[in-house]
């Protein structure tokens, strides 16, 4: 008997609801980018342009968003991202304009478009409501947005130089996942905190988070977020002095990541593992590695850590050839470069404190003074923020 229109209707109407379903979950066991879950997006994308209702489309296209940031095809996701907004407000729907600055704004971050990402990240803020949006986590991505737009708010602030706002986000994700008690939206608020404390030197607090993101992980059988966890964590151990046990942990983590099909985040992720070559004096692995990031950066325009990565060269060099001060002179301007570009005072900070102590071993402690000044100046907090102590400590010797 031929199926009927109505029941065939029915019929992709049933399977669609599956697959919205069960998509999260499918995402928390096998990582954002697996094939499997690109593949199920896509069907479940297929089945709603057929039945042709804006409002079923939105949560195939918020899952096949993440699988496309998962697999660093920016251009896809910004595509996507661009088709939820107009579903959004063709509807004039707040909800799903919500999870279209959701979308929104994890890419521009990855691209190193820092203010943009903010605006998107207050934008989402504006619109959440705890009791109204706390059952989200269970359609689209299967997180909460309010915990990730916190948590991402720390992340781009710091980047931004922000520091104090960045501690407020990282204690609004982790206060609101817990109210949640939902496990994912936990892993990623500590995921990105992680990174956070990654990326402005503080190993102590990177480590502490990510030993508890591991936990998390493993008691919930979060691949995704264990490897994550064992990445962080490996760094952080090699800061601490433990660098052989550091760069095997970080290594193992990667490969998970790399096995999963993810490749948003390898060119931090690269740095980081280039910087416990670093520590464990293996400099033309660090190099190497490097040359990788760079890669990376390259081929998917992923440039949140670019700067960095530059940053990171410049002190292999240094340790690697005494020959090298002006190669890694260089790559500190390179780095510099970038992050002004970015608007990212964060990481210029950085930079810029390495490129002025160099400047001193030199001898030219006025000409590292005067480079150092206006940027460290530029922040009105201080702190324990070991960016901040580090290059305050630098001008005092520079007198």
């Amino acid at each position: 008997m031929l199926e009927t229109q109505t029941e065939g209707r029915e019929r992709d109407a049933e399977e669609l609801k599956v697959l919205i379903q069960f998509g999260p979950a499918l995402m928390l066991v096998q990582g954002w980018a697996s094939a499997e879950v690109g593949a199920m997006y896509r069907r479940a994308r297929e089945l709603a342009r057929r039945l042709e209702d804006p409002a079923q489309l939105v949560p195939p296209l918020v899952g096949l968003w993440l699988y496309y940031q998962g697999s660093a095809q920016f251009d896809a996701a910004d595509e996507t991202t661009s088709e939820l907004f107009q579903v959004a407000r063709s509807l004039d729907d707040a909800d799903l304009l919500l999870q279209s600055h959701h979308a929104a704004w994890p890419i521009p971050m990855l691209r190193g478009v820092f203010a943009s990402a903010y605006d998107h990240i207050e934008q989402g803020l504006s619109l959440y409501d705890y009791d109204r949006h706390r059952q989200h986590a269970f359609v689209y991505m299967g997180h909460d947005p309010g915990v990730c737009a916190h948590a991402l708010g720390a992340v781009v602030s710091w980047n931004l130089g922000h520091i104090g706002r960045a501690d407020r986000h990282a204690a609004e994700a982790l206060d609101l996942a817990q109210r949640l008690e939902h496990p994912p939206s936990l892993a990623l608020a500590l995921w990105f905190i992680a990174v956070a404390y990654a990326a402005r030197g503080d190993s102590a607090a990177a480590l502490a988070t990510a030993e508890e993101l591991l936990k998390l992980g493993e008691e919930q059988k979060l691949i995704q977020t264990c490897a994550s966890a064992q990445v962080i964590g490996g760094w952080a151990l090699a800061q601490q002095g433990h660098a052989e046990e550091g760069t095997k942990q970080l290594q193992e983590g990667l490969k998970i990541w790399h096995r999963m099909g993810a490749r948003h985040y390898v060119p931090a992720y690269t740095c980081l593992l280039a910087e416990c070559f670093l520590r464990a004096r293996r400099y033309d692995q660090a190099l190497e590695h490097v040359r990788h990031a760079l890669s990376y950066c390259e081929k998917t325009g992923e440039r949140c850590w670019q700067a960095r990565i530059h940053q990171t060269r410049g002190q292999i060099l240094l340790h690697r050839n005494s020959q090298g001060r002006r190669s890694a002179e260089a790559s500190f301007n390179a780095a510099i470069k970038i992050a002004r570009e970015q608007g990212a005072k964060g990481l210029e900070l950085r930079a810029t404190t390495d490129l002025a102590r160099l400047q001193h071993e030199q001898g030219l402690s006025r000409q590292a003074r005067d480079l150092l000044t206006p940027i460290y100046g530029w922040f009105s907090e201080d702190g324990d923020n070991p960016a901040l102590k580090e290059a305050r400590t630098l001008l005092e010797d520079t007198i």
